[in-house]
């Protein structure tokens, strides 16, 4: 993606101080036009690759056609319109046999000038039909960390581990219950997950919250929805200090052929001094798999209330 246009894009769109001018607009069109056509030629291009994979189905040989491709691309911006970081992840699914897959995410990132590329993770997995088990070097099944919002909520920056080499097992019990058990050499966490029609709900334990001085703790979270409303909340309760709250409502809907949404936040961490927050989104899907978010923060003290927005493509 081209960064130009879509700060461009950002800054005509987002509604904060310094909204556009009518010339600004004029060039907005132009560059999403370019976009656009840039978008249809890598559709017509992943088309031409599925038909290639559906077409030759499994042989037990990793090429082409056992190989799906997918991705996201997301570039974020601060109040102003200023650009604040931009993230590019490619993830690639290997279907060796039957029984045995691969998985590889590579994630290109850039924040405040400073730009890494790694693999952010790795797994093989085999399913032996009564449970899959996986040597992967993702994160433990603690917590959903679901959000609406462009900014990470609380529940995330206690919850989630990180990447550890780790062996991973999942169970699926009868046609709505879900069980994950994982275990590396310092931390084991266990995950149920109970889905009935459009509610889910999960429960989790993990022995070691590493942001809580070697705390274990528990992880509740549900989501439901209905027509074009839904709900989601999350709770992670450790035995330490580290605790906190996310809950969200989301409505969507369509305006001028366009999917949107709207959703309203709050999210709260019991430690001292730490704010917490009221959110609000928008999103609007430009064209097929590009959307605009804006969001805004208030906090508690009303000290940071900020702005932000995230222009998201994905393939």
């Amino acid at each position: 993606m081209n960064k130009k246009i879509l700060g461009a894009a950002v800054a005509a769109a987002m509604v904060m101080p310094g909204m556009a001018t009518a010339g600004s607009q004029a060039d907005l069109e132009k560059s999403l036009r370019i976009l656009e056509s840039q978008i249809s030629a890598l559709k017509v291009q992943m088309a031409e690759m599925k038909e290639v994979q559906s077409a030759a189905g499994g042989n037990g040989f990793v090429g082409p056609e056992n190989v799906a491709w997918g991705g996201a691309a997301e570039f974020e911006y601060a109040e102003g319109g200023a650009l604040d970081a931009a993230k590019l992840e490619l993830e690639a699914i290997i279907q060796t046999t039957d029984e045995v897959s691969g998985y590889v995410k590579l994630k290109a990132t850039s924040v405040a000038g400073s730009s890494t590329l790694a693999i952010d993770e790795m797994a093989v997995t085999y399913d032996a039909g009564i449970a899959a088990i996986s040597a992967t070097t993702g994160g433990h099944p603690f917590g959903d960390f679901s959000s609406n919002m462009i900014s990470d909520p609380f529940t995330k920056t206690i919850g989630d581990t990180g990447g550890t080499a780790k062996v991973l097992v999942d169970v699926p019990v009868g046609e709505n219950v879900t069980l994950l058990g994982s275990a590396d050499d310092d931390i084991s966490s266990i995950a149920a997950t109970v889905s009935i029609g459009d509610l889910a709900l999960t429960i989790g334990h993990i022995s070691d919250v590493e942001v809580d001085a070697t705390k274990s703790a528990n992880h509740i979270a549900a989501s439901y929805s209905i027509g074009g409303l839904s709900l989601i909340a999350e709770k992670v309760d450790s035995d330490g200090s580290a605790d906190a709250t996310n809950v969200e409502l989301a409505y969507a809907f369509t305006v001028a052929g366009h999917d949107a949404g709207v959703a309203i936040g709050r999210q709260e961490r019991k430690v001292t001094n730490v704010e917490d927050w009221n959110m609000v989104s928008a999103t609007v899907n430009i064209i097929e798999g590009l959307d605009l978010t804006v969001e805004h923060k208030d906090s508690n003290n009303n000290a940071n209330d900020t702005w932000l927005g995230q222009l998201s493509y994905g393939f």
